[in-house]
């Protein structure tokens, strides 16, 4: 919610402030203590703050938070972190307006921007274009570029490569930078959707695949209110009835097939669903394939016959033209559905299809690209070892349930979600720093939230603040390796830490499947890469003799396990980013005071 006030209000402060709207407490940071009249140290430990909430604090709050809100703070006799959080930002953003810089600094919605390299807002400088280039380096890519020959000895990295037809898939309607391909779905405004439930001869519904598709839907617009700022919605039409698709799933070969559009597959749902579902004004199909797609028995195989799931986001200007399925009413251009994978308990619907309802916008993978499915119907090792995920847990197009299920700034950016109220972009010169606060990424209010140096004309030093909020909540969740004395072991963030600041290069010349954002990791002894590390708190499960246990001869004390980065720049930490030093100078209750210097 936009929380930039221009009314007057009446602020007594007994504390020592930081910056507007922040005090101290303990050697932390805290946003200053709201209250209603002149109640004092809400949180313990806290020094007195007293607010008097006039009729221009209340129109703020009316404005930014609605009047139902706004009366239950008024009549609250304690107010909750939130709606101190909301009283803080209606003080800070008109102290902000009414306050002269002081001098080497500038002013930022809600922030103030110090040091002797501080300089206005230039956020164009940071809507960095689509610099993708074929590989080999023989011109730019263009939107037409779906296919292109193959050659060998030119490192395709990791694009869909096809040597026996000679082909090498582009993914040029999926872009690292601006501007978004035509043809693909807006960013902005009302998307329609028909959500069916389907399914087959040899894979019966359980009966809750309706429900299942309404809480999806529910959940991905949840989610889509908070990530875009209400400027994106889903129209769903939901089936009355599970329909029955009159061929076996094993017949469509998706267990085969490391990633499948599943053109046939739709082709038979729509023909089930036609007669008595109307799909007009409909471009965009959504179905729940049932749990029990999973226990088709097929020879060799063992994960049924949908494993994982079939995606297609559209192909606008495509040369060998726009694939389409069509229903009595006009073409679907885009479709999804689930696999068994969904229905894992540590897997979500809603995850599944808001990550890859962003692919239908433009947005890539911010991850490698792995073979999920080999031919005898196990994983491949990228699933568990090996590659770097260049996001690791951090952004939902990595890791769609990791600990952090949110869009990191720059994709809000090129989606046109975020503006200059939550980014910050400027050019920072040799010897130079600057300082501001910054907000939690996750969190519901709308000051500034990210900083943005642009590196040069192709790359972006992006840092964040991400604490465990929102939809950054899971983060506590993620497994890490940390060097013990016995050798690498696992632990979980909640263990060491879910606070602080996040730095990222963004570079706009990457292709789908090679991550345009990747993480910068503290090089403070901190494991550097997605991997396997000694589990010894796993005795409950460990069996040295069984052939699906990883175990080092080296270090026997429990099974090897999978972990991923910590990438938090805590307290008191910094990093060093080429000629960049990103600092953490304290944290606060929901953000994060960041300093950026530059070498001489």
């Amino acid at each position: 919610m936009c929380i930039v006030c221009q009314t007057a209000m009446s602020v007594a402060v007994s504390a020592m402030s930081v910056v507007p709207g922040i005090g101290t407490t303990d050697g932390v940071v805290v946003p200053s203590e709201p209250s209603r009249g002149r109640v004092s140290s809400i949180l313990p430990g806290t020094e007195s703050v007293s607010v008097s909430l006039d009729a221009s604090t209340r129109k703020c709050l009316e404005k930014s938070a609605g009047k139902d809100v706004t009366r239950k703070i008024l009549s609250a006799k304690k107010l909750s972190l939130a709606q101190r959080k909301l009283v803080a930002d209606c003080q800070a953003a008109k102290s902000n307006s009414g306050a002269k810089s002081p001098p080497g600094s500038t002013s930022s919605p809600s922030r103030l921007i110090s040091g002797s390299g501080a300089a206005a807002n230039a956020l164009n400088q940071c809507r960095l274009r689509d610099a993708r280039v074929l590989p080999g380096g023989s011109r730019a890519m263009t939107a037409l570029d779906y296919q292109f020959p193959y050659q060998a000895g030119v490192d395709y990295g990791y694009m869909q490569v096809e040597k026996e037809s000679g082909k090498v898939y582009g993914n040029p309607h999926l872009v690292p930078g601006f501007g978004l391909r035509s043809g693909m779905w807006p960013s902005t405004g009302v998307n329609k959707i028909a959500f069916l439930a389907v399914e087959y001869l040899d894979a019966p519904a359980a009966g809750n695949e309706l429900e299942i598709a309404r809480s999806t839907a529910d959940q991905v617009n949840q989610w889509l209110k908070d990530q875009s700022g209400g400027r994106l919605r889903l129209d769903f039409r939901f089936g009355e009835r599970i329909y029955r698709v009159n061929r076996t799933s094993e017949s469509y070969l998706l267990y085969k097939s490391e990633s499948n559009s599943a053109p046939t597959a739709i082709q038979d749902i729509v023909a089930a669903a036609d007669p008595s579902f109307d799909f007009s004004g409909i471009d965009t199909l959504w179905v729940i394939n049932p749990k029990s797609v999973g226990s088709v028995p097929i020879p060799g195989y063992q994960l049924g016959s949908i494993p994982e799931d079939f995606n297609f986001p559209g192909n606008p200007n495509d040369p060998n033209g726009q694939s389409v399925v069509v229903t009595n009413e006009g073409n679907l251009k885009r479709w999804t559905g689930n696999g068994v994978y969904q229905y894992r308990q540590d897997n979500n619907f809603w995850t599944f299809f808001a990550h890859e309802m962003m692919h239908y916008i433009g947005l890539q993978d911010y991850r490698y690209r792995t073979v999920r499915v080999q031919d005898d119907g196990t994983k491949s090792k990228f699933d568990n070892v090996s590659l770097n995920q260049p996001m690791s847990k951090f952004e939902i197009m990595s890791e769609q349930d990791g600990g952090s299920r949110s869009l990191h700034s720059f994709n809000r950016l090129l989606l046109g979600w975020w503006d200059e109220s939550q980014i910050h972009c400027q050019p920072l010169a040799a010897g130079r720093s600057i300082s501001l606060s910054l907000d939690a990424l996750a969190d519901t209010g709308s000051n500034l939230k990210s900083v943005m140096i642009r590196l040069d004309e192709f790359r972006l030093l992006v840092v964040e603040s991400r604490h465990k909020v929102g939809y950054d909540q899971w983060i506590g969740e993620v497994p890490v390796g940390i060097s013990q004395g016995g050798g690498m072991e696992r632990r979980f963030l909640a263990e060491i830490g879910t606070s602080g600041l996040i730095a990222y290069i963004h570079d706009v010349r990457s292709h789908q499947h090679q991550s345009p954002s990747h993480l910068q990791i503290p090089q403070d002894g901190r494991y550097q890469k997605i991997g396997l590390v000694t589990c010894t708190t796993c005795q409950s499960w460990a069996n040295k003799a069984d052939p699906n246990q990883v175990w080092d001869p080296k270090d026997m004390r429990g099974p090897q396990v999978t972990v991923g980065y910590d990438p938090f720049i805590r307290t008191g930490q910094s990093i060093s980013i080429e000629d960049y030093t990103v600092k953490n100078v304290r944290s606060y209750a929901g953000g994060d005071v960041v300093e950026i210097t530059r070498a001489p």
